[in-house]
Order: C-alpha cells, then sequence, then structure tokens
C-alpha cells in the first residue's frame, strides 16, 4: 500500500503511530518463508515533534520500521525495530528494538507482554545513561466469566524512553485543562493503558456485566511512581497525582450506538500543593 499508514506492532512502545500517522509505503509478507511467519515493513518520512522539555521539536527525514511475527493458535512472539534520521542526516538517527508477545494461557484467558530498548534519540544525546533506556508493559488477563472480568497491567518506562511514534504519545483529547495543572491528562489513562517516560504504573481495569450484560460497569485504577528525578523528557513535569482511578457505565442503545457515563478522579501527592480532580464525563459513541 502507498500513502497515508496507521500502523502499531505488539503493545506499541517501539511502533504506534496512532497520534501521527505517516506517509509513506507498506508491504506485509504472510507467509514469510514458512507458515506462521510473517513479515511487516515501512518506509517513509516522518514529522518528529517531542511532547515535552527543552527538545520540544526536531523535523526528520526518513523512517522505517519492520516487525517479523510467528503466530501460533494460542501464542505468537514478535521481533521489531525501527530508525529514523534527523533532518540533517548525519549527528543523531533514532533507533529502537523490542520483542513482543501474546499467550492464550488458560480457556478465553490471554498474556500480553513487550519489552523495548532505545540506543539513542533523533535530536539529542542520550544524558546520564551507563546502559541503554527500557521499557516494559505486561497485560493479563486474571478472571473472565459472563458476568465478571478482571485485567491487571504494569508498565516501566526509563527517563529517557520517549519514543514519538509510540504508545507513549497516543492520540487523546485534552479534557479539563486550565493553565498551570499538572494533571495527568485524563484521555491518556481513559481510553489505553497508562505508559508515561519516568513512570513505574500497576494498575487494572475490572467490568461487571450487570442487567444480563446491558449495562457494563467498568472500574479502574492506576497506581504510579517515579523511576527518578529526570522529567527533561517527560510529557510530565513531575509526579504530582500519583493514583487514578474511577468507573464508567456503558449502555447500547442502539445496535452501533453506546453511550456512557464516566467518573475519575486523580489524588495528589501533595494536598498542599495540588488539589484533588475530578471528571464526570457523559459520550456517545458510533460505531461504523
Amino acid at each position: 500500500t502507498l500513502g497515508r499508514q496507521f500502523q502499531q506492532y505488539g503493545l506499541g512502545l517501539v511502533v504506534s503511530n496512532e497520534r501521527l500517522s505517516q506517509q509513506g509505503i507498506r508491504a506485509r509478507f504472510e507467509p514469510f518463508l514458512a507458515d506462521g511467519l510473517s513479515l511487516d515493513a515501512f518506509a517513509g518520512a516522518a514529522q518528529y515533534q517531542h511532547s515535552g522539555g527543552e527538545f520540544a521539536s526536531s523535523k526528520a527525514n526518513h523512517y522505517e520500521s519492520l516487525y517479523l511475527q510467528y503466530r501460533a493458535p494460542r501464542w505468537s512472539v514478535g521481533i521489531h525495530g525501527f530508525g529514523i534520521t534527523q533532518s540533517d542526516g548525519r549527528e543523531y538517527y533514532e533507533r529502537a528494538w523490542g520483542v513482543d508477545g501474546w499467550w492464550n494461557y488458560y480457556k478465553s484467558l490471554n498474556l500480553w507482554f513487550e519489552y523495548a530498548q532505545l540506543s539513542a534519540h533523533a535530536n539529542r544525546h542520550l544524558y546520564q545513561r551507563t546502559s541503554e533506556p527500557e521499557a516494559y508493559m505486561v497485560i493479563l488477563e486474571l478472571l473472565d466469566t459472563p458476568d465478571f472480568k478482571l485485567t491487571g497491567m504494569v508498565s516501566d518506562v526509563q527517563a529517557e524512553y520517549d519514543i514519538v511514534y509510540s504508545s507513549l504519545n497516543p492520540y487523546y483529547e485534552v479534557l479539563c485543562e486550565r493553565e498551570g495543572s499538572r494533571l495527568i491528562p485524563y484521555e491518556r489513562w481513559l481510553r489505553s493503558p497508562l505508559a508515561i517516560p519516568n513512570l513505574e504504573v500497576i494498575g487494572g481495569e475490572a467490568t461487571w456485566h450487570a442487567c444480563d450484560g446491558r449495562l457494563p460497569l467498568d472500574l479502574f485504577y492506576y497506581g504510579l511512581s517515579s523511576n527518578s528525578g529526570w522529567w527533561e523528557a517527560s510529557p510530565l513535569d513531575g509526579l504530582f497525582y500519583d493514583a487514578l482511578y474511577g468507573a464508567r457505565l456503558r449502555a447500547k442503545v442502539r445496535e452501533r450506538v453506546e453511550c456512557s457515563l464516566t467518573w475519575a478522579h486523580q489524588a495528589a501527592v501533595d494536598e498542599s500543593t495540588d488539589d484533588a480532580s475530578d471528571l464526570l464525563q457523559f459520550q456517545t459513541t458510533l460505531s461504523f
């Protein structure tokens, strides 16, 4: 395919351009050399725009990514990586690689994981590092019945692991933003599992299918801690809110129309400097 592309490999810690599509050429070969093996490759342009700190802008002119995956009926493993060249093309060349897996370990219960390393940035050298920045995420389904589902997750992203075209910089709508606010954007953790540079996150989501499944109730929680005091490359200025939780009640009103009511809360680390925050949101979703 040639033109505007959206792609994500594994959980997206290395490659995900949901937030910012890319123009280029993409090819998929399946099977590739053997049954169960597939290859996905992309080459094209990139507009490198970092999300925070003093490294807030840098143009890039070339991007390549590659994903080799083996898939069996109840498990899969993938190896992926990418490279991006800055506009001057010589001083900086960002590179990262990762491995991801899926395992249907018991009946309908699944495990997903991804581990990744970043070896160089497109707009600067690595600072204060004795090893390459790392990131990982694990999502584990713990219980799945007709009435109740429970999923746990862990993510850990070191301070300088900050790839622009990754799930660390997702598409989200900025809600309840006010000048001087140090909140974690609600849509970053209400829409997808939370992963941010310099944060360790432990959390989970539970769904109770009330009224014979007509009114699903989602409950979610994230506990946060920081990896270091180095926040220059993070979209956050520091860890000022360390407990995020809430609930969402959903109702399908038509075949492709769902309405939901969400309440969410952010607890401040220090209530003498930051107020706790609450969100109440009504949303209608049309699927097509």
